[in-house]
């Protein structure tokens, strides 16, 4: 008999419990309907330490420092135009200036904006002074002023400052003071060091940037020994052309932080080739150790970009250290099909300059326009996917022809032009045809690239040799030309269409 009272009182007691669930779930439904007010989002706790850490008054106040540090360095210039101290002694203070400016950047280092600022300023600071007493006043070496601009950046990065102003401010220097002093060997060396110190930063763009002044220093160093204009500067022997040129790509692939592994092959062949080059190699010598540096940069480390980026460098400093055209030529266009097998964006832009650059050597070899024309062809059957180097190496193929017209026939006869653009047109007809048959992408840009070099061939050279009669058939052909290519790609198209 116990039992119903006992369901009945737990009855009762589960009625209460539900009872209370319904009263709490009436209250959050009344608490949901209150306007709670928006936060803006100024005042979170991050955003305001954000607008803190860049509040207006903070940035003027250390830019006005910055500004009365300027000023300070302009007062040690205007000292040391005078006779009042010794130049010398105020181009040390003012350098131990510039380090006191980047003393104050370590001691902030833990804020935002004053630490880039003042590194800006030490920057400033030092990078005019050391321009002025060297060519100025001509009271530091060279040798010295170099080292000085190797020190601030890698103080700034011992110290822990912002390394983009001391970076760009040496790098910029050193390329200047090249071409200025005309003592090349040291700046260099500067700018690779440079490189090689901010490797070791933790910022991407950095390491780009001070890469691309290390490339831009070695290939001016490498122009400028080889034109004739370069004797007004210091000679640089062949042997360290070839030492900067080996050194670029390790300088380039050695910082930590890229977190890229370089396998011990490139760096042992590098090391050798660097000290057979140091002690007194041949430049024949030193530049079979570059080519073959190159060709070991490119194959044996696909995986890294300085590596193969730097090998274009290497490439032509090897092949400047081989006077004969023809040989040089000859390297070039194997080294063009070789790399247009490797289905990579960075070996086809080295294959591309590489055909260029052979073009551009055939104006002085005749016979190479044969050699030339070949390799364009074989380079154009083995490119991979990316068509725009299909289409210079298409155009090239194509245009070989045309070139071998004036040196078979000669400048004398005055039907070269019209044959020149005959030839061009029927060219552009043959592969817009042919691009009906083959899913190639770049046959039509080919096409429509041959009747523009025909267009400006009419103007600049049908329209002042050619005979009235030679002139009226290269205008019909081009007129023809014009008028079939388009029908042949809207012919093309509507295959495709169908086919799909």
């Amino acid at each position: 008999m116990q039992r119903p009272l006992e369901d009945g009182s737990e009855f009762e007691r589960l009625k209460e419990e539900v009872r209370a669930l319904e009263r709490r779930l009436a209250c959050l439904e009344s608490q949901r309907n209150i306007t709670v007010p928006e936060v803006s989002p100024a005042a979170t706790p991050r955003a305001a330490s954000v607008a803190e850490g860049f509040a207006m008054p903070d940035v003027a106040a250390v830019t006005g420092r910055a500004v009365l540090g300027i000023a300070g360095a302009y007062l040690l210039r205007a000292l040391a135009e005078t006779s009042v101290a010794p130049r010398l002694a105020v181009v040390m203070a003012a350098i131990a200036y510039s380090g006191l400016w980047l003393f104050l950047a370590w001691r902030e280092r833990a804020g935002r904006t004053a630490p880039f600022v003042y590194g800006a300023t030490a920057a400033l600071i030092l990078a005019p002074l050391l321009w002025e007493a060297t060519v100025r006043f001509g009271l530091l070496p060279n040798l010295v002023t170099a080292a000085l601009l190797v020190g601030l950046p890698a103080l700034s990065g011992i110290l822990g400052v912002a390394g983009w102003p001391a970076v760009v401010a040496s790098s910029a220097t050193a390329i200047a003071l090249m071409v200025q002093t005309g003592d090349l060997l040291p700046f260099v060396v500067a700018v690779l060091l440079i490189a090689a110190v901010a490797g070791f930063a933790a910022s991407p763009g950095l390491r780009a940037v001070a890469g691309v002044a290390a490339n831009a220093s070695v290939l001016l160093l490498i122009w400028i020994t080889g034109h004739p204009s370069g004797d007004a500067y210091r000679p640089v022997a062949s042997g360290w052309v070839a030492l900067c040129c080996c050194a670029l790509p390790v300088i380039l692939a050695a910082g930590p932080a890229k977190r890229r592994q370089i396998a011990i092959p490139e760096l042992s062949f590098i090391g050798v080739a660097l000290a057979l080059t140091v002690y007194g190699a041949p430049p024949l010598a030193a530049a079979i150790l570059l080519l073959v540096a190159c060709a070991v940069c490119i194959w044996l480390a696909p995986n890294h970009p300085a590596l193969e980026i730097c090998a274009l460098p290497a490439g032509l400093a090897g092949s400047f250290l081989l006077a004969p055209p023809w040989v040089t030529i000859l390297i070039w266009c194997a080294g063009c099909v070789a790399l247009s097998r490797i289905p990579r964006r960075i070996p086809a832009f080295h294959a591309v300059a590489l055909l260029t650059g052979a073009a551009v050597l055939a104006s002085q070899a005749p016979l190479a326009v044969v050699l030339l024309g070949l390799s364009a062809a074989l380079a154009w059957w083995f490119s991979g996917e990316f068509v725009w180097p299909r289409v210079l190496f298409g155009s090239i193929a194509v245009a070989t022809p045309g070139i071998l017209l004036s040196e078979i026939s000669g400048a004398g006869l005055k039907m070269l032009p019209t044959l020149q653009t005959l030839y061009l047109c029927a060219a552009s007809l043959a592969i817009s045809f042919s691009a009906r048959r083959n899913a190639r992408q770049e046959l039509p840009w080919i096409g429509y690239g041959l009747l523009a070099v025909a267009a400006l061939k009419l103007l600049m050279v049908d329209f002042r040799e050619s005979p009235p009669a030679m002139l009226a058939v290269a205008l019909v052909s081009f007129g023809a030309a014009l008028i079939v290519v388009p029908r042949l790609r809207s012919a093309a198209g509507a295959d495709e269409s169908g086919k799909s």
